[in-house]
């Protein structure tokens, strides 16, 4: 077991306890010195170096240990033991350790810096410019969904919910549009023929919607913003063809609903209202336009009135105005949301050829009649308004 221990720790603490006791002159016993002890404590230190070679600094700090008599005379013990078992043939010499290489670090470069927006502080005309960019490119994709929800139409088989695949191409379009352009909603409508029972037609109408929004899911197009209505065999189909008017009806037709424009630049720390604003939403409260049954064209005076709402929207910096074409679902009407579409179209023009920009009017037409919840007694033939802010 001795032998073990010696075999294990002499090879690295004897040579390190030698070196430091020749440096301190421990093993000088003066002139009376026996030649023999000076030359095999020579021969302890000489191995002892070949293994190890201390810096300055551990010579000195093990110097400053040895100071006591007892300490030296230990120390000189070990030293001829380690002499004895290297004679023996105990410890092998032999073996150098070589000093671990130091570890090579790779040098890593810099991310490069993400290029710096324009400030309003240095740069307000890039500041502007930018942001100008951002509200026509929103304002682009709504008209792009307003235009493709016109178009599109998937029709069905009788009793079926597998929509034609020409359609299905509209509506991959329109979601893939959708999905880029925020603040819109795509409301998707399922219909029925007037065939077999009212309530099984409303959720065949339905289910049919249903289907759509699955299969446009499916090909990897996000549709959070797809809201699902089944209109049942209430609204007809407008649309007439070769094929029988039932064709037609069996259809999911779609609409695009703005919820929100808005350039934030800083969101943040949005900019406060203009006290316009509030002025605006105050006047759009009290002006509507009524129509004759099937009408788009509106009175004089009517159109006055919406002219004063687009010049004070124009003045305003921070607000739009949004006009909203209904259309009623009475039975002999014969309305359609194509009727309120081409009463919101209208309307705009009429506004634009007297010189108000294009931009600052915004249309809209939901597929659906819809009653004015303080006025439910009022006419659904009509155009109602509203204000679309830019909190930015």
């Amino acid at each position: 077991m001795i032998k073990d221990m010696l075999t294990k720790n002499l090879p690295w603490a004897a040579p390190v306890v030698a070196i430091g006791l020749a440096a301190s002159g421990v093993f000088d016993r003066g002139e009376n010195a026996e030649p023999q002890q000076v030359q095999s404590t020579a021969n302890v230190a000489a191995p002892a170096a070949a293994v190890v070679q201390p810096q300055p600094a551990q010579v000195a700090a093990t110097t400053s240990v040895v100071t006591d008599e007892n300490e030296v005379s230990q120390t000189s013990n070990l030293a001829t033991s380690f002499n004895s078992l290297t004679a023996a043939g105990v410890l092998d010499q032999s073996v150098v350790t070589e000093p671990a290489q130091p570890t090579q670090v790779a040098a890593v470069e810099p991310a490069p810096a993400a290029p710096r927006q324009p400030s309003l502080d240095d740069d307000p005309a890039g500041f502007f410019a930018a942001a100008q960019a951002k509200l026509a490119a929103k304002t682009s994709c709504y008209e792009d969904l307003r235009n493709l929800t016109e178009q599109a139409r998937v029709y069905f088989p009788s009793g079926g919910l597998t929509g034609g695949e020409r359609g299905m191409g509209q509506a991959r379009l329109i979601g893939l549009v959708a999905q880029e352009c925020p603040g819109v909603q795509i409301i998707v409508e399922g219909h029925s023929d007037p065939s077999g029972d009212p309530d099984v037609n409303l959720r065949l109408s339905r289910q049919r919607a249903e289907a759509i929004v699955a299969r446009v899911a499916a090909s990897g197009i996000n549709t959070s913003n797809f809201i699902v209505k089944g209109m049942g065999q209430s609204v007809p189909s407008t649309v007439r063809g070769p094929k029988p008017a039932s064709f037609y009806d069996r259809r999911v037709e779609f609409d695009v609903v703005q919820t929100r424009v808005s350039a934030t630049l800083n969101s943040a720390a949005p900019r406060p209202l203009a006290p316009c604003v509030a002025q605006l939403k105050d006047a759009v409260s009290q002006v509507k336009v009524f129509y004759a049954p099937r009408s788009i064209t509106s009175s004089a005076s009517d159109m006055q009135a919406a002219l004063n709402l687009a010049i004070k929207a124009s003045a305003c910096p921070q607000a739009r105005l949004r006009v909203v074409g209904q259309h009623t679902d009475q039975e002999g009407a014969g309305e359609t949301p194509a009727t309120g579409r081409l009463r919101a179209a209208a309307l705009m023009s009429a506004l634009v050829g007297q010189g108000i920009e294009s931009t600052q009017v915004i249309i809209a037409a939901p597929s659906w009649s819809q009653t004015d919840p303080d006025q439910p007694g009022l006419s659904s033939s009509r155009i109602d308004f509203d204000v679309i802010v830019d909190e930015g």
